[in-house]
Parts: structure tokens; C-alpha cells; sequence
């Protein structure tokens, strides 16, 4: 008589919980899931981190995002199942990388930067692409009493084999824009015991590597989902390289971005899946996004008098143009009317909320581009090259282009993260009403020309914006008129 046995291993599954649909959305789209709920999967498969609107009395610190905050009523799995009900559940970073590209000034020219986000830490986390068996085969050799220790025969010793049983994922996106992850992940939840406790499940840390170095740049809490920028160099580097493009989020997948993953586990430590509750069938990852604070666009700037007399001093607040990661209000660049982002006119007080603490202005001779004699407009050498009586430094003399400030202090030590101290911090700052020898400390440029120039030309000066997390640089154009008594009349 023969008789079979079939042994099949019980699986589970847990839900995550009810999604709010205004903070999901398309990782490849960037619309939000209601905008094109047909795309079932991709557009409900992305949170977008920011820092919080500024408040009063406040000012941004620490940079950090929790999962749980995107979901109806703020709760992981409203229905309590086994797993995420006993809170034995984990986020991790996933074995995903993505690359983020973005310019950078460096020695006057804004140049391409790219880093790899990645879960990979080098030497740290190093089966970070790893699903793990618990259970590993063993090859046993007893000795003649059949005691697995050799203890009956010195001669005869147990000999144990330990078969390591892990599952590598390329962390690399494939041509066809899928991650191996992804796709292997759910087969092999369902076909071995993976271990709850090593590989991918302990990736608590996100790096970025510029091909040579890995540096930490976040850490996710593994029971809550709190996910915290780590506020060292390289962190501010890659939140700063991509900016607001769009009220739409329409950039979500090229900001400071990668992918979180959540898993289960049963009372013997071997993972389970998750799955979403109502759309993608199962939560194998989702990306999270962080938006940059603030964004610096120049204004369009001319000045007329070209023989001005004592020359033309150019103050920085009249060019600089900053906007937080709202947008801008949308009546000088229409990019997002009705928002309320705009860090002028009467919101300079978000200047204190923001931490904006220095201003630079880079006079190197080597790095400022002029079109002065050029045969196109569009032709730009630097001023160090030309022969020209243009004068041209920092305001005031002496300041070396760099400008220092505290507006959480303010001029009595009162802070002006307030909008109650909008007009405090606008006197302060020389803008309204106008008081120049106010507006110089926060940047100007002395420009007078010793010559005659019948034409017009323009200037490019590379000028950066510090603030608490990092720093904002751009080529401010300078338009020059013509020689005053030589324009067309």
C-alpha cells in the first residue's frame, strides 16, 4: 500500500489601509489618483514628501514624512487582521535605485550632477537586494550510534552542510521601466519562508552615490513609517538639484525620490505580503518624493542708464525671485495661479520661516559672461577675456560678494517668522519703504563703465541662495541699456 502526502505551506496576506486619494499619486504621472482613476496601479503608487507650509512663530528644522499620514483617518489597516493588527509589521527601503539629476554651480557654470539613490550602503547594508529562507537545508552524516553530535565516536563527527538559500534582485530599473523586485517579489513570498529579520527587511537607511561614496541620507523608522532627511551635505545636495515644476507634481519622478516597501510577518518570523485595499493588488513598493522647500527664479531686470551718474548699484532684492514648494502666485510666472508660495511682495517673512540665512554673489572676473562686442546676442565669453573699462565688484566695497543674515533674530531679537512682523521685516530689509543702504546688505553689485557703450548687452552673474537645507544657485542676467544720450529716439 502507498500512500501520498501533499504538504502545502499556509500563506498570509495583510492589508495596508484606506488610501486618501489627495495624497496619492502617479509615480511615472505625477497626477493624483482621482484625476485618472483608470490607472489603477501607477496612479495610486506615490506619496509626495514636503516640509510644512510656514506657520507662525515657526521655522522648518527637521525634514520628515509619515506613511500613515496618507491614509484615511491616518491608520494602518483599519480592520485590525492579524499582522498589521498586532503591529507586526515593517517598512523598509526597497532594493530599487534611481538616478537624480540636477545642475549645481561649480566654479561659475551651472554643471550636471547626478547621484544614485539607493538602499545599497556599501559596506552597510549589504544584503540590501536579498530575500533570505529562514529554514536552510542541512546535510547530516551520524556517526554508528546514530548521534548526530559524533559524541559515540570520536573518530565519526556530525558533519553539517548549511545550505544558504537567498534570493538576489538586480536593484537596477530595466529597459523596460520594471524593476525585478517588483516582479519576482510576490513569487517568492508565496514559494519559500523568507526570513522577517535579514536582507532587504532591515534596510533602514537610504544612501546617495556619486560613484565613489555612499553616504546616508535618510532613515526610515521601521515600525512607524517615519521617514527623516539625515541634514548633512549630501542630503542638501540632492534636495536641492530638481525643483517645483508644477502644480501637478509633474516632476515627481525626477526629484529626490525612492521606494518604500512594507511587509508582514507571522508568529514564527517568516514575511508576508501586503497588499493594498482597494487598488494595486499587491503593495510590493511605492515611491516617496521629496519636494525641494524653496526655489529661486531671477526677475527680468534692465538698467537704463549705462552712464548713470556714480555709476549703477544693483541690489539683489530686486532680482531675486524665491517661491516655496507651493509655487509661485502665478502673476509673473503663470506656472500655478492661486498659490500662495510666493516669498515677496507681502510674504518676505517666509524668508525667517525658511532660514534663509546668506546670500553670494561670485565677482570672479573668470566666471561672469558678458556679450559686450559679440557678433550674436547669444554669444557670451567671459569678462576676464575682453578689453573693457567696465567696472564691475560687490556693493558695498569690501563685502566680498558674500552677505550674511538672521532673520530669526531680526534688528531687536525678535524673530520675523511671523506674518503679524510682515512690515517689521520688509522695513527691515529696505524693500517697503525703500531704504537702499538696508537693501545692500543683502547683496549688490556696483556697475559703472569709465568708457561710452552705444549698445546694449547683458550680463551673467552666478549668485547662490543659503538656507537651512542647502543652498539655491542661478545665473542672474543683468540687461545693460545703452549709453544714456545714445538711445534711439
Amino acid at each position: 500500500m502507498k500512500m501520498t502526502v501533499t504538504i502545502t505551506r499556509k500563506t498570509f496576506t495583510d492589508k495596508f489601509g484606506v488610501k486618501n486619494k489627495n495624497y496619492w499619486f502617479g509615480w511615472n504621472t505625477g497626477w493624483a489618483a482621482y484625476d485618472k482613476p483608470s490607472e489603477t496601479e501607477k496612479a495610486w503608487s506615490a506619496i509626495v514628501a514636503d516640509i510644512n507650509e510656514p506657520r507662525k512663530d515657526q521655522y522648518i528644522d527637521r525634514y520628515t514624512e509619515l506613511i500613515s499620514k496618507t491614509l484615511v483617518e491616518n491608520m494602518e489597516n483599519t480592520s485590525g487582521t492579524r499582522g498589521f493588527g498586532n503591529n507586526q509589521h515593517k517598512y523598509f527601503f526597497a532594493p530599487k535605485d534611481v538616478k537624480v539629476t540636477g545642475t549645481v554651480l561649480k566654479n561659475g557654470q551651472m554643471v550636471t550632477v547626478t547621484r544614485t539613490i539607493t538602499a545599497n550602503g556599501g559596506t552597510e547594508q549589504k544584503d540590501f537586494n536579498k530575500l533570505i529562507c529562514k529554514y536552510v537545508v542541512k546535510d547530516l552524516t551520524f556517526d554508528k550510534n546514530e548521534n548526530a553530535t559524533g559524541a559515540g565516536d570520536p573518530s565519526i563527527l556530525a558533519k553539517v552542510v548549511c545550505v544558504t538559500d537567498a534570493h538576489i534582485f538586480a536593484a537596477a530599473q530595466k529597459a523596460d521601466g520594471t524593476w525585478e523586485w517588483d516582479t519576482k517579489y510576490k513569487t517568492v513570498l508565496d514559494q519559500c519562508a523568507i526570513d522577517y529579520t535579514k536582507g532587504a527587511y532591515t534596510n533602514e537607511y537610504l544612501y546617495s552615490y556619486d560613484g565613489t561614496t555612499y553616504t546616508k541620507i535618510a532613515k526610515i523608522d521601521q515600525k512607524t513609517g517615519d521617514i527623516e532627511l539625515i541634514r548633512n551635505d549630501e542630503a542638501k545636495l540632492v534636495l536641492n538639484l530638481v525643483g517645483y515644476k508644477g502644480s501637478k507634481h509633474e516632476n515627481i519622478n525626477e526629484e529626490l525620490r525612492n521606494w518604500v516597501a512594507i511587509a508582514s510577518s507571522n508568529e514564527c518570523g517568516v514575511a508576508s505580503k501586503v497588499v493594498d485595499y482597494e487598488h494595486t493588488p499587491s503593495l510590493r513598493s511605492f515611491m516617496v518624493s521629496w519636494q525641494r522647500p524653496i526655489n529661486l527664479d531671477p526677475f527680468p531686470n534692465e538698467v537704463r542708464l549705462d552712464a548713470n551718474t556714480d555709476g549703477n548699484i544693483i541690489y539683489l532684492l530686486d532680482l531675486l525671485h524665491l517661491y516655496d514648494w507651493r509655487g509661485d502666485k502665478g502673476d509673473v510666472y503663470p506656472k500655478a495661479p492661486g498659490n500662495q508660495g510666493y516669498m515677496y511682495d507681502d510674504h518676505f517673512w517666509f524668508w525667517a520661516y525658511y532660514r534663509v540665512n546668506k546670500i553670494t554673489i561670485d565677482m570672479n572676473p573668470a566666471h561672469i559672461l558678458i556679450n559686450m562686442h559679440q557678433a550674436s546676442t547669444s554669444t557670451f565669453v567671459k569678462l576676464s577675456s575682453i578689453t573693457t573699462k567696465l567696472e564691475l565688484r560687490a556693493w558695498p566695497s569690501g563685502s566680498g560678494g558674500v552677505y550674511t543674515f538672521d532673520l530669526l533674530s531680526g534688528s531687536d531679537g525678535q524673530p520675523f517668522n511671523d506674518p503679524a512682523k510682515e512690515a517689521d521685516i520688509e522695513a527691515y530689509m529696505g524693500v517697503n519703504p525703500v531704504d537702499n543702504a538696508k537693501k545692500e546688505k543683502f547683496g549688490a553689485i556696483y556697475y559703472a563703465n569709465n568708457g561710452e557703450n552705444v549698445t546694449e548687452f547683458d550680463l551673467k552673474i552666478p549668485v547662490t541662495i543659503s538656507y537651512w537645507w542647502g543652498d539655491l544657485s542661478e545665473i542672474v542676467n543683468i540687461h545693460i541699456k545703452r549709453t544714456t544720450g545714445h538711445d534711439t529716439k
